[in-house]
């Protein structure tokens, strides 16, 4: 077998691979021999058939057979052989050679090879370990927010105002005309949420149910294809007013909560378990945040292999379908973000790697147990989930590489400049989360 390799750009690599004829004609004609002991062709007895008449009959797709079997062999030995990692399929294209008997076997394999990639010196990074504590102000917070999901709508029969909840019917209107989700009826919609386009709360506040009006106004500019920035007439009916009204923080309200006995300190001890487990969620994802972002802005100067960016990307938009069930994914999708991020996760995974292997990092079984019990934690019954994952192979090898990842962020605080920061609970869920932590 002879193989040569040219560099065609980039990472992008081109190997030619000749294999001797008598290697391809000795495999075709010792298949043919064996297909010639099983088939049956009218006119002929069993095993009595010419060698001329199975060559005629399936010498063609016996070869086609035979040939796809050495690209599969040798693309491998080839690899070996000239030191290669492939990243992604190859490309792979057989020429003429493929009709040719008596003659040498040549083909050539196009692929992108993984980077090398020149750590930089972990030792260097500054980073931080965020302490936590939750307390009784902590507590006192979160059932504020408990009461507020558990708000309760009573009817009014007042003008509404802000905090109110309206239920409205209307029809939009584009210079007299209507568009895609331009009606709805019977629409809840709490005023001052800012769920609806700008101006159009504002336009329901003193109006009593029973009342109509008109509103003029205007699309953002950064809303969807076809509605953006255009001038638009909405005509409301309000159809009822509510108001609300927090409930009381007492035994019934504890009941909500699963909790029977033990009324509100009970719910409070609750609460602060729940919140210890969340606290400890957000220190381990600020702390991945960290690490994963200081090793991708001191590794980033090296190429990745664009058929890894492309499958990334292919498999961020099937997440997205999945997660839109039936939606609209155009409205969700920006191609030139979607590559953007694609190139990003690519960089770091490869990154990730090299810490790894250069580290000797395995899988560490305790950690593992460690993982799978921190995450049954939030569920009903946990052992019945740490049952479900030591007992399912499948289950268990979709998160070894989930522990292997926190492995090598532990590994790199251990060996960074780390320094403690004290923060808030909130300030903590506000540095992963900033979005969630201001509702």
């Amino acid at each position: 077998m002879q193989i040569s390799v040219e560099t065609v750009k980039g990472l992008q690599r081109k190997m030619t691979v000749t294999v001797p004829a008598t290697e391809v004609d000795v495999a075709v004609d010792k298949k043919l021999q064996s297909l010639k002991k099983q088939v049956r062709i009218d006119g002929f007895r069993p095993g009595k058939v010419p060698a001329s008449v199975i060559q005629k009959r399936y010498g063609k797709a016996v070869r086609a057979d035979v040939l796809g079997e050495v690209i599969e062999r040798t693309y491998g030995e080839a690899l070996a052989q000239e030191k290669l990692k492939p990243a992604g399929n190859p490309d792979i294209d057989v020429g003429k050679s493929e009709a040719k008997q008596d003659q040498d076997f040549t083909y050539t394999a196009v692929f992108e090879v993984y980077p090398e990639i020149k750590l930089a010196d972990i030792k260097e990074f500054a980073l931080e370990n965020p302490l936590v504590e939750i307390t009784d102000s902590d507590i006192e917070k979160m059932l504020e927010k408990l009461r507020k999901q558990n708000i309760v709508w009573q009817e009014a029969t007042r003008e509404a105002k802000i905090q109110d909840r309206v239920t409205i019917s209307f029809t939009g209107t584009i210079d007299g005309e209507k568009f895609a989700g331009s009606e709805g009826e019977k629409i809840p919609v709490v005023l001052g949420s800012n769920s609806m386009i700008d101006g159009f709360e504002q336009g329901l506040t003193g109006l009593a149910a029973g009342a109509e009006t008109e509103l003029d106004l205007k699309f953002p500019d950064d809303y969807k294809e076809g509605l953006s920035g255009k001038p638009v007439k909405f005509t409301v009916k309000i159809d009822k007013v509510e108001e609300s009204t927090l409930p009381e923080v007492d035994s019934e309200f504890a009941k909500k909560f699963g909790i029977k006995d033990g009324g509100i300190s009970a719910l409070k001890n609750q609460v602060r378990q729940n919140m210890q487990r969340e606290r400890d969620q957000y220190q381990r994802q600020f702390i991945k945040n960290q690490v994963t972002g200081a090793l991708h802005d001191n590794n980033s100067g090296f190429k990745v292999p664009d058929s890894l960016v492309k499958e990334e990307a292919q498999a961020m938009v099937e997440n997205l379908k999945r997660q839109m069930q039936g939606g609209n994914i155009d409205d969700l999708v920006n191609s030139e973000n979607m590559q953007s991020e694609a190139e990003r996760r690519v960089r770091l995974g490869l990154i990730m790697g090299d810490v790894m292997n250069k580290n000797d990092i395995k899988l560490d079984e305790a950690k593992l147990q460690e993982y799978i019990k921190s995450e049954a934690a939030s569920y009903e019954d946990p052992q019945q989930v740490i049952d479900y994952y030591n007992s399912n192979n499948e289950a268990l090898n979709s998160i070894k590489p989930l522990v292997m990842e926190q492995q090598a962020v532990e590994y790199v605080m251990s060996q960074a400049k780390v320094r403690d920061v004290k923060l808030t609970f909130d300030e903590l869920v506000n540095k992963v989360h900033p979005s969630q932590a201001a509702k």
